[in-house]
């Protein structure tokens, strides 16, 4: 996808318009999008530090 695509697809997202996003690792380490409620991981935790840094993102 391009850059525009995926910040056109964000906006969808944040304003309701999509309900689900899909995303990969590097998602989960760069978007910010506080009134997401549900987060699903489909792998495991590989190391001890990822799972403080995903935990912090979720308590936020």
């Amino acid at each position: 996808m391009s850059q525009k695509e995926q910040l056109d697809i964000l906006k969808k997202f944040r304003e309701g318009s999509i309900q689900v996003l899909v995303s990969t690792s590097i998602g989960e380490e760069s978007l910010d999008i506080p009134q997401c409620s549900l987060v699903i991981f489909y792998e495991p935790i590989p190391s001890e530090i990822r799972f403080i840094q995903r935990r912090g993102k979720l308590e936020e």
